[in-house]
């Protein structure tokens, strides 16, 4: 891998983990949050859901099935014609928590500097 692909992996990935700093500007105009819910195939990545789970300050849960909206389509046919039992497949979804870690200088450092970033690609 060249230079330049390693970069913007590099790029990718730090921008998929500043995602929370979106959470955070709902936080800072008032819009509580007190848990975020995550699926799909970044939250294999269990270093993205502490830095999210860090910077939005909230509990980052995530399911043991990476892929929910499928589950979820399956699960709604079910219901619908009685196959499955809402309550019994509620009862056995598990999920794995990530609690904020961060200590503040540090999360408001990046959290900061992540703002100054936005600012500086809405004005160019």
């Amino acid at each position: 891998m060249d230079g330049n692909s390693i970069e913007a992996l590099d790029a990718a990935f730090t921008a998929a983990k500043h995602h929370a700093g979106t959470l955070r500007m709902a936080q800072d105009a008032g819009l509580p949050l007190s848990e975020l819910r995550a699926d799909g195939g970044p939250t294999a990545n269990k270093y993205l859901m502490q830095f999210q789970s860090d910077i939005a300050q909230v509990t980052v849960s995530v399911s043991d099935v990476a892929e929910l909206s499928g589950l979820g389509a399956a699960c709604a046919a079910g219901f619908s014609c009685g196959l499955y039992d809402p309550e019994t497949i509620f009862a056995n979804t598990h999920r794995s928590c990530f609690t904020p870690e961060m200590d503040h200088t540090e999360r408001e450092a990046r959290y900061n500097g992540w703002q100054k970033a936005v600012r500086q690609a809405l004005t160019h």
